[in-house]
């Protein structure tokens, strides 16, 4: 069975702010840091850290910036076909 759009906008919004927080703490940066570089304030960061705000592409451009981190995308779309039960 295929996942409602917003099952999938919400585990994409989970692993962007997985990715988001790794870059961060492995900068050594704090929420803090980075709303200095950035000018979001930290309580949106620690919402996309946490997956509860989708970020928008340009506060992502920014926190990639500031993270000195690149941003890359590999985009797949797969089309799920049911397959029929198989016979024992």
């Amino acid at each position: 069975m295929i996942k409602p759009l917003e099952e999938h906008v919400a585990a994409f919004a989970l692993a962007i702010g997985k990715k988001l927080r790794a870059a961060r703490e492995a900068r050594g940066l704090s929420q803090l840091d980075l709303e200095l570089r950035t000018k979001i304030d930290r309580a949106n960061i620690r919402k996309y850290e946490k997956g509860q705000l989708n970020v928008t592409i340009e506060k992502l451009l920014a926190l990639a910036a500031a993270l000195d981190a690149d941003l890359n995308f590999d985009l797949v779309l797969r089309n799920k076909v049911e397959q029929p039960p198989k016979s024992e």
